[in-house]
Formats: C-alpha cells, sequence, structure tokens
C-alpha cells in the first residue's frame, strides 16, 4: 500500500450531535476524512500527536461502486428493555413483506427468548446483529438514548455499496403504502420519481394501542397492525416525528427523523396517499395545538397484509412456542 502521508488530507471535519446531548458523560462525534486521491487505507487512527499513535482501527469494509447485491436493508436503532416475542416476529415478518431483505440490529439488551428468535433469523441471513455500549463501567444513562445516532451511522457506512436503500424506523412503526394496489416499498416508490431524490421523508400517524381505542371486530386477535386501528386524523410533517428511505451511497450522516449531510440528490416528502409512517403507541402525548384537536378515526390499510402476514407469523410462532391464536381479519 502507499504510504500516505496524513498531513496531506486536508478535508477533515466532524459532526457532533446536539448541543443538549452533550450534557451527557458521552456524545457521538463523526470523523470524516477524504482520501484526496491516495488509495483507500488498512487502518485508521485519531490522535493528537502525529508521532504517538496507538489506537489503530483496522477498517472493516471499504465502499465500492459495484452493483448492491440487496436492494432494501432495515437499520434499527438500538434494541433495549422489554420487548414481546410477538411484537417482535410481527416487525420483521411485516417488514419482509414491505421487502426489507436484511435487518441490521444493535442489540444492548434483551432476554433469552428474543436472542432465540434473532439468532433464528440470523442463522437464515436474514438479520444481522451486534452488540451495543456492553462496556466495562460505561451505563447506557452516559449516552443520549443509548447513542442512537451513532448506531444509524454505523449503520449506513456498513451497508454502503452493499445495499443501495437503508430504511429507518422504530420497532413500533412501519411505514405502510397507502394504495390499495401497493403491497411493497418498491410499488410504492414506482409512484415516485426518484430519479434525483436521495431520501425519502415519511409523514407519522399515530395508532392507539389502550384501552380508550378498540380491535376492529377481532378481539381475539394479536397482531398489532391487524388489530388496532383507530388513528388519529392528522399527520405530525417531517422533520417532526418522521422516518426515512435513504439512497445509502449518498448520505454522508443520518439524523434520527431526517438526513443530517448528503453529498447528491434532494429530500422528497411523501405524500401521506401514497406512503405513511403507522406509528403504534399505549401513551400518546397530545402535545401539538393542532393535535389536541385530532379526531380518532378507524383505518383499515394495514389489513391487506393479513393473510400473509398472518400464515408467517403462526410459522415463527409454532417453531419457539408462541402463543398466536389470531384469526385473519378482512379488508374492506
Amino acid at each position: 500500500m502507499e504510504e500516505i502521508n496524513p498531513r496531506q488530507c486536508m478535508f477533515v471535519f466532524m459532526i457532533s450531535e446536539y448541543l443538549i446531548y452533550l450534557s451527557y458523560r458521552f456524545t457521538s462525534v463523526y470523523f470524516i476524512c477524504y482520501l484526496c486521491g491516495h488509495d483507500p487505507p488498512d487502518a485508521v487512527s485519531i490522535a493528537t500527536d502525529i508521532n504517538v499513535i496507538s489506537n489503530i482501527v483496522p477498517v472493516q469494509r471499504m465502499f465500492n461502486n459495484i452493483e448492491p447485491e440487496i436492494k432494501f436493508t432495515f437499520c434499527l436503532s438500538p434494541v433495549h428493555g422489554t420487548i414481546g416475542d410477538l411484537d417482535l416476529v410481527e416487525w420483521i415478518e411485516m417488514n419482509r413483506i414491505l421487502g426489507i431483505q436484511k435487518f441490521i440490529m444493535y442489540i444492548h439488551n434483551t432476554n433469552n427468548k428474543i436472542e432465540k428468535i434473532l439468532d433464528y433469523y440470523s442463522s437464515i441471513g436474514v438479520v444481522e446483529t451486534l452488540p451495543w455500549l456492553n462496556i466495562t463501567n460505561i451505563n447506557s444513562e452516559d449516552f443520549f438514548y443509548f447513542a442512537q445516532l451513532s448506531a444509524l451511522n454505523d449503520c449506513l457506512y456498513r451497508m454502503k455499496g452493499v445495499s443501495e436503500y437503508i430504511a429507518v424506523s422504530d420497532m413500533d412503526e412501519f411505514i405502510i403504502p397507502q394504495n390499495k394496489k401497493d403491497y411493497t416499498l418498491t410499488d410504492m416508490m414506482q409512484r415516485i420519481n426518484v430519479n434525483n431524490i436521495t431520501a425519502l421523508l415519511f409523514s407519522n400517524v399515530f395508532y392507539r394501542l389502550d384501552e380508550i381505542s378498540v380491535h376492529y371486530e377481532s378481539p381475539s386477535s394479536e397482531l398489532v397492525t391487524q388489530s388496532w386501528l383507530l388513528k388519529y386524523d392528522v399527520e405530525y410533517k417531517p422533520p417532526d416525528r418522521s422516518k426515512y428511505i435513504v439512497k445509502t451511497n449518498h448520505i454522508i450522516t443520518l439524523d434520527v427523523h431526517d438526513m443530517n449531510a448528503v453529498n447528491h440528490g434532494n429530500e422528497h416528502i411523501v405524500s401521506p396517499n401514497i406512503g405513511l409512517l403507522h406509528h403504534y403507541r399505549r401513551h400518546i402525548v397530545r402535545e401539538k395545538f393542532w393535535f389536541r384537536k385530532s379526531k380518532l378515526v378507524t383505518d383499515t390499510t394495514a389489513l391487506k397484509y393479513g393473510k400473509q402476514l398472518n400464515e408467517r407469523v403462526r410459522r415463527i410462532c409454532k417453531v419457539f412456542n408462541i402463543y398466536c391464536e389470531f384469526q385473519q381479519v378482512e379488508s374492506t
């Protein structure tokens, strides 16, 4: 490899998380160094003295310009706390129906049953799990929300040159095509001229999962997307609570609800008639004045996935002895 004088690379900059995060013990900083015509490095290091370099980190994967082998990858924020086994299976299988081929999941903590389910999906090449913030003498409280931005941007760079698109949302959210004829993310995106678009931002709409809500003609159903169909009739417009799908190779850094920096193309806010972020919550704080005036309405859009989703989830339930004696709900 050609010997490189580090001083030759002048375009080095860092992007920190929001200033409010600086009250935490640790915050994320991204160092981005353009190669300036040099060959890709075998390793990198950050040092205050060029003569004293002790933290040499090997480069794991270099971005290249070959055709990506995967179309859609899902980057999930760090997994922590209590997760329902059926909720996890529904979330993975619904997204697989939508066209997600790979899931990158950062695991801070979970239970044995969830680990077994993730191990199964890992064994068939669908899920890749990575340990997250499991560091001696460092607690999750030392970071803002488990260093979420670091995880998302790590996922971005792992997928450069590997996946054409990455999708980002939380485990209680689904990006759902709204047209009855659109079944997958690809179907939905064909309604949008994506030639010069780097990022698709989806408006957030809340669905209630508490005692105020009701099951839609299926009190025996256990699947969230197929049974809890009461939503508020207003959306949060991007970047407020939005999530997104982006062209991996065109993004420099990600934020939680939109992009931080891009090197090509534009952001596009997807029409609510084409795609929405379905956000399922038990406790919803109606903090916006316009949201406090909203009404609950029944929405059956997700029922078009019922038959296939039920079959997929039942199959996994049998493998892991998960109770899922639910009925199919027909779309109207």
